[in-house]
């Protein structure tokens, strides 16, 4: 299910840029495993910077490229971290949900 339009455009841009980092891919290799897919090299920075509205083809291409879930770049953190495993893993939860707006703050902040 796409959920977009629940994250601001500069939300998403961090996203994209926190998963290449998290990769230790540059911006220039990204744009070359997207260019693979038929999508323009310049995409990568209007992406990052929130400048180009992402499409399910960029949605597509970027989670293959990345090797990240599509909903990485779309969904709010309460959503990807939703319980869906057993109570006794709520703490284990709590804690990857702390370390995922924790990550996703400091790319926030470095921009």
């Amino acid at each position: 299910m796409l959920h977009v339009e629940a994250l601001t455009p500069e939300e998403v841009a961090t996203r994209i840029k926190a998963a290449r980092l998290l990769r230790g891919i540059s911006q220039k290799e990204l744009a070359h495993r997207l260019a693979d897919d038929g999508l323009a090299g310049r995409l990568v920075g209007h992406l990052e910077r929130g400048e180009a509205e992402i499409r399910p083809v960029h949605l597509r291409a970027l989670s293959l490229a990345l090797g990240f879930p599509e909903r990485w770049f779309t969904d709010p953190v309460d959503e990807l971290c939703a319980p869906t495993l057993p109570e006794s893993h709520q703490e284990q939860y709590a804690h990857l949900r702390g370390l995922l707006e924790e990550v996703l703050g400091r790319f926030d902040a470095s921009r």
